[in-house]
């Protein structure tokens, strides 16, 4: 009796130390996501026209304003900043969820920068003489670099929705992953003279916010096979992406009239980071 009480025993410690081996076995599964990240971006900024009011007579002769379209928001900005993309660089933090399917999905939020410099304008008359930079002198021209830095500066803030789809990783071990990404933006701007905000010819700040909605999709090489450690629990992390992504980004301002348009279709280059 007590050598088959044994035997059972000795039964229950092997299968539990088997148990035990297959958990630690287990490959670990990536729970946070790291993003740094850069692309080319230059926005929309305005397409509408710019206009001006001046006294006049209506067709009967009678007093009345005439409002005259003197040009366009989006040749105002380029007066300034002209027609360069420079980089915006960004970070972004992923929290992946468990799922009862293949793949990681969770949200993520991301802060980032950019910024677009000029110079302020000097105008003249036809005669080559100088006069007030008015807007309407702006945009009719010429106008020359003037001495005073003007920068644009945004900064892109987004919450949203990423899944990846790893299953070729995973299975087969072919170190791509491909992914996707809805997000709500919120973009904060403002525009700057030698380092003070500026002030539009309403009086008002130079400053803003702007809302919109982004998509975008993207492929992920994945650099354990450069690593071995990759996936390894005593490794700093469990993978290692370069990535590129494509971002088309919608700024109509939810809704609300005179918003700067921040819309933009971006290639987005990066590196990302997986963790435990």
């Amino acid at each position: 009796m007590s050598a088959g009480l044994g035997r059972s025993l000795l039964c229950a410690v092997l299968l539990l130390q088997a148990g035990a081996a297959r958990a630690n076995d287990k490959t670990p599964e990536a729970t946070w996501g790291f993003e740094l990240r850069g692309g080319q971006y230059r926005p929309v900024w305005g397409n509408g026209d710019i206009t001006k009011s001046e006294p006049g007579m209506d067709a009967n002769g009678a007093p009345t304003t005439v409002t005259t379209v003197i040009g366009n928001e989006r040749d105002y900005f380029n007066a300034y900043f002209g027609s360069r993309r420079p980089l915006m660089f960004a970070l972004e933090i992923e929290r992946y969820i468990p799922t009862p399917f293949f793949g990681l999905l969770g949200p993520f939020v991301r802060a980032g920068q950019w910024k677009a410099t000029g110079k302020s304008r000097v105008c003249k008359d036809a005669s080559g003489r100088a006069t007030d930079c008015t807007t309407e002198a702006i945009l009719k021209g010429p106008t020359t670099d003037g001495n005073t830095t003007t920068t644009l500066t945004v900064y892109p803030l987004a919450f949203g929705v990423v899944y990846r789809f790893d299953v070729l990783k995973k299975k087969w071990e072919i170190p791509l992953i491909v992914y996707g990404k809805g997000a709500f933006d919120y973009y904060l701007w403002s525009i700057s003279a030698d380092g003070k905000t500026t002030t539009f010819s309403n009086g008002d700040k130079a400053k803003g916010g702007t809302a919109g909605w982004e998509a975008a999709a993207g492929l992920s090489l994945n650099l354990d096979w450069i690593d071995p450690r990759g996936g390894n629990k005593s490794a700093v992390f469990l993978d290692s992406n370069l990535f590129v992504e494509y971002a088309r980004s919608w700024f109509g301002g939810m809704g609300q009239k005179h918003k700067a348009d921040m819309s933009d279709t971006q290639l987005v280059f990066g590196l990302s980071f997986n963790f435990q």
